[in-house]
């Protein structure tokens, strides 16, 4: 349950987070993880709302004494930082709070989504879609285009992010992870790049969903947390990598299949996944996410003319009995932030797609028929 306080092993917590019945009506907040080893106290991540920056804290303070607390940001998005002032509120001999440098101007939550729907908005018309979006809504947005051709993007993302207010990223503690550079780091036969803190915390450079997202391996507790290279939309922004996600899981399961790894926890997934578990839900996520990209291929190379994304996007639903496709469209956009056709578009791109036509409707098309 969403501000629950789960113990999975000793002196290791996780406040469980929040998967909302509409991203319109309640945030999505990430699950975080406590850690305390000797006489520090290491904090991955720390949600967003009061309520859940409250049972932070009430989990941290479990785990006194400590000296030192050390807070760590798996990347920039906001269901991700929104508590990290729980810096200024614990006491601590010492503190220290890192996040990657690339992900320092997303703290900017505003600017940062406006820019990944400016994006992707040359490619498809985001206020044509998804189909659980209130029709009545979407006519009076495109309405407000006769103001400005932005002012519908400012709407829904101003609407989206004031549910995970407050957002108290404490920009001014933050120490980039780059300060130091980052080493290699060989783990049962898998190889990284990242930095050691103390032999008690390797922070893994993953930069799949996002481009300054870093997991986390605790080795004394043999427990990764991969944030949110575990959703299921391995591509779901613009500027997600989806090579990097699967490299990451793979290179997972590895660790659990020798024995490396007993424990995973994710992002979103609100329960702590152990051995058997924790592989069957890595190889199910890279398992379904194959099987869309061959069903966004064969729908858009069905007509060698192209196809807008709209209509790659119908193709898909007329096959919702397919239960990677059901899947996908059950959590996107109102259900969780991110829209099924910025997949779709991504996964275009990445294959080599040409696009053409007019903006908001470019038809993907390939040679590689």
């Amino acid at each position: 349950m969403y501000g629950d306080i789960i113990q999975f092993k000793k002196n290791a917590l996780m406040v469980e987070g929040k998967i909302p019945s509409s991203i319109m009506k309640e945030p999505d907040i990430a699950n975080s993880v406590i850690y305390k080893v000797d006489d520090i106290v290491y904090v991955i991540d720390t949600g967003a709302t009061t309520f859940f920056g409250e049972k932070l804290i009430e989990a941290v303070e479990r785990l006194r004494p400590f000296r030192k607390l050390i807070l760590f940001n798996s990347h920039c998005h906001p269901d991700h930082v929104g508590n990290n002032n729980i810096i200024k509120k614990i006491d601590a001999d010492e503190k220290e709070h890192y996040i990657s440098k690339v992900g320092i101007t997303g703290l900017d939550a505003t600017k940062d989504f406006y820019r990944k729907f400016k994006n992707i908005e040359q490619y498809y018309d985001y206020l044509n879609g998804p189909s659980k979006f209130p029709a009545t809504m979407m006519r009076i947005l495109k309405l407000t285009r006769m103001i400005n051709a932005d002012t519908p993007m400012y709407i829904l993302v101003k609407n989206t992010l004031k549910k995970f207010l407050p957002l108290e990223t404490s920009l001014e503690t933050i120490t980039p992870f780059e300060r130091k550079v980052p080493i290699d780091m060989k783990i049962s036969g898998t190889e990284w790049k990242g930095w050691n803190f103390n032999s008690q915390v390797f922070v893994m450079q993953a930069q799949g969903h996002s481009p300054d997202e870093v997991v986390f391996f605790l080795p004394k507790i043999k427990t990764l947390v991969l944030a949110d290279e575990t959703f299921a939309f391995f591509n779901c922004w613009p500027d997600s990598d989806s090579d990097k996600v699967k490299a990451v899981l793979n290179k997972s399961i590895q660790l659990f299949k020798s024995n490396e790894a007993e424990i995973l926890i994710s992002g979103h997934t609100h329960t702590v996944m152990k051995n058997d578990e924790a592989i069957s839900f890595l190889e199910t996520l890279l398992k379904d996410y194959a099987e869309f990209t061959k069903q966004v291929l064969l729908a858009a190379k069905s007509n060698p003319l192209g196809l807008t994304i709209n209509q790659i996007y119908k193709k898909l639903k007329s096959k919702r009995d397919n239960p990677a496709i059901g899947k996908f469209l059950d959590i996107e956009f109102p259900k969780m932030p991110p829209f099924l056709k910025t997949v779709i578009t991504s996964i275009l791109l990445e294959n080599g797609f040409q696009t053409e036509g007019k903006y908001r409707k470019k038809r993907f098309k390939t040679n590689n028929l």
